[in-house]
């Protein structure tokens, strides 16, 4: 087995320990396989401690991967409380997650009106089975500024799905989400910077 990244170790470590900024990046790392195999389910139970404890960008990513289909489960068990204090009473979920229609004709009255983020979802829907339209959506959204689809642009143009690949167009898009903000972006724009 392979030695884990040190930047990895720290933020398990300090994630094990209750920290919600380790357990929020560590949760990250595993949703965009950044130092780690990608696992969408150990990225959903690092995220949903991140946000018990009010960590508001972990929420938002939650909240995002429930919008594009990511099934967030159940609430991960809490570690038992140290000796001699009581268990805390569990609170209610503390995010409460959109169902997002998952039907195409749904969307698309509201995609073809103007609404970028139905166009954004409409985009994830088609993308497994027909990238050329979901990347039609997504450009639709991104001509809007919407950052969501600026993001969804530029991965089409990082993979090459729907579109032939072009790192220059990726890059581009990536930029313009990043200076709107989204976490996902800049992360994405600060790979190809590096490499």
């Amino acid at each position: 087995m392979a030695r884990e990244n040190e930047v990895v170790t720290r933020n398990r470590q300090a994630a094990d320990a209750g920290d919600p900024t380790a357990q929020f990046n560590l949760g990250n790392m595993y949703r965009l396989g950044y130092q780690v195999e990608r696992d969408v389910s150990l990225a959903v139970k690092w995220l949903l401690l991140a946000a018990r404890q009010n960590h508001a960008e972990a929420a938002s990513v939650l909240r995002r991967m429930a919008a594009e289909g990511i099934p967030i489960e159940a609430p991960v068990e809490a570690p038992p409380p140290p000796l001699g204090l009581a268990r805390p009473e569990p609170d209610p979920d503390p995010l409460i997650l959109p169902t997002p229609p998952t039907d195409p004709a749904v969307l698309r009255p509201e995609a073809e009106a103007g609404d970028p983020a139905a166009q954004v979802a409409l985009g994830n829907l088609l993308r497994p089975t027909d990238p050329r339209q979901a990347l039609r959506w997504y450009a639709a959204a991104a001509e809007l500024n919407d950052a969501r689809g600026q993001y969804a642009l530029g991965v089409m143009h990082d993979l090459g799905e729907g579109v032939a690949r072009d790192d220059r167009k990726a890059f581009g898009w990536y930029r313009k989400a990043a200076a709107q903000g989204l976490t996902e972006a800049q992360f994405n724009l600060g790979n190809m910077i590096r490499s």
